[in-house]
């Protein structure tokens, strides 16, 4: 077991060590839930390339069992799986990784609760070409083993509410890179609740930590200290104001930024189905405005919204060597503002819905500008999606997405294309199975032809 595993797993015996002490054995219930997941896809570009292309297939296969134990007041739940993939005429891209979450609540009195959450997982990272939860098709990518161990505690009133938030992660990239980090973030939230007073007052402490392991001075931190008040002046008007101060260190950078900040909105809702936020704010980086509208009433719904924002680089738990970031999907990570950027977002949705037919649309236009670098990025993407329930067991979905992005340096643009069709047939409630089928189109400047793919992908999941 490596080092990893066996730091997390200590996280995860102490759990249920803690489930084991308070079971009633009497009122126990213990259920046990396999399935296995199969996929095969098929495509006629596999790396989303310029000529030549390479047409491939691609198996994967994926148990899991979930084991779920519950009492009177103790809920746990195990979840471990296995993907394995299997790429036939690039064997390179074959790998096997594995999941392990744990989940744990316990409530020992009606206003005073325990949970904790642990997992171990090893995620592959793509840099580019194609990644999804399961398939991951790519020459150039990180594998990230990764463990999180995140208890809490609870403890609530009729005029009051208390929250303490404890997160230990360890994330090691071995791919390209033999690098690793531990995380350590505490929060602790408090606030009035729910009360038949107009108004609301609640305080946020949060501090996290990371250290980068075999990096000469390799440490960072956030601590943000929060005060906001809320006054519900009727059933349609409500005011907010909040203070608070930020601090952000990075040794390997050698820059320390700190300072108060400030936020303040206001809500309208003049009818049931209409709402109206706008709000304002000022860090000490630079200031905030943002204005929303939403109407939902019979079958539609609209929904605009405008943000302005100066804000800061913002980057994961740890950034690898050599240039490059991995976005790797964790749910804890630092903020490390290296660089202050003015971020300009227009997005807007509609919604209808009718019986068995749903139709959406959205879009949404980004602008943001580097003060420090002078370069900026523009990117529009348009999206729509029409979902037909033909029966209470079969979905058929048709989605169409397209991306444009313009950058410095020269204007470069590029975008892509996608249309793809799903076809989701659910034959019991132990096996379901699904189509999809899919073209993409990605271009750049002064690429006429772009680079196209289509692929096919069926699904069967079977649970026992």
């Amino acid at each position: 077991m490596s080092a990893l595993a066996k730091r997390v797993a200590v996280g995860i015996f102490y759990v249920v060590g803690l489930v084991l002490v308070p079971v009633n054995v009497v009122a126990a219930d213990l259920k046990v839930f396999p399935t296995v997941l199969l996929a095969e896809k098929y495509s006629n570009n596999l790396f989303l390339s310029a000529q030549p292309t390479v047409s491939d297939r691609v198996t994967v296969i994926n148990p899991a069992v979930l084991i779920a134990f519950q009492t009177a007041d103790t809920q746990l739940g195990v979840d471990y799986g296995i993907n394995k993939q299997i790429v036939k005429n690039s064997s390179q891209l074959d790998r096997t990784y594995q999941t392990l979450d744990v989940n744990f609540s316990a409530y020992q009195q009606d206003n005073l609760s325990f949970a904790s959450s642990a997992s171990i997982r090893e995620q592959p990272i793509s840099y580019g070409n194609f990644t999804t939860s399961r398939i991951v098709v790519s020459n150039d990518f990180e594998e990230v083993k990764s463990g999180f161990v995140n208890p809490s505690l609870s403890l609530s009133g009729r005029n009051y509410r208390a929250k303490a938030d404890y997160t230990f992660g360890l994330s090691r990239y071995e791919t390209q890179t033999t690098s690793s980090s531990n995380l350590h973030s505490v929060a602790l939230e408090v606030d009035s609740g729910r009360h038949r007073g107009p108004i609301m007052v609640s305080a946020k402490w949060n501090e996290t930590n990371v250290d980068y392991v075999n990096v000469k001075n390799g440490s960072s931190s956030f601590l943000d200290v929060y005060l906001q008040m809320a006054y519900q002046y009727n059933s349609k008007w409500q005011f907010n104001y909040g203070r608070g101060k930020e601090q952000n260190v990075d040794e390997r950078l050698s820059t320390r930024s700190e300072g108060y900040y400030w936020k303040t909105g206001l809500s309208y809702r003049p009818k049931s189905y209409m709402s109206l936020n706008l709000s304002s704010g000022e860090h000490y980086y630079g200031r905030s405005y943002a204005g929303a509208l939403s109407y939902d009433r019979s079958r539609i719904t609209i929904e605009a919204g405008y943000e302005e924002e100066t804000t800061s680089d913002a980057r994961r738990v740890f950034a690898p060597e050599g240039g490059r970031t991995t976005e790797p999907d964790f749910s804890s990570y630092l903020r490390v503002r290296n660089d202050v950027f003015l971020t300009k977002t227009l997005t807007s949705s509609v919604e209808y819905q009718q019986q068995r037919l749903r139709l959406q649309y959205s879009n949404s236009g980004v602008h943001r500008s580097s003060q420090g670098r002078n370069l900026f990025q523009r990117t529009y993407i348009h999206r729509f999606m029409a979902t037909y329930q033909m029966k209470r067991e079969d979905a058929l979905t048709v989605r169409y997405d397209y991306i444009r992005i313009w950058s410095d340096p020269n204007e470069s643009v590029s975008a892509e294309d996608t249309v793809s069709v799903n076809y989701l047939r659910q034959l019991n409630r132990k096996l379901s199975l699904s189509l999809d089928l899919s073209s993409r189109v990605r271009s750049a400047s002064g690429d006429r032809l772009g680079h196209r793919e289509k692929q096919i992908l069926a699904t069967v999941e079977m649970s026992f």
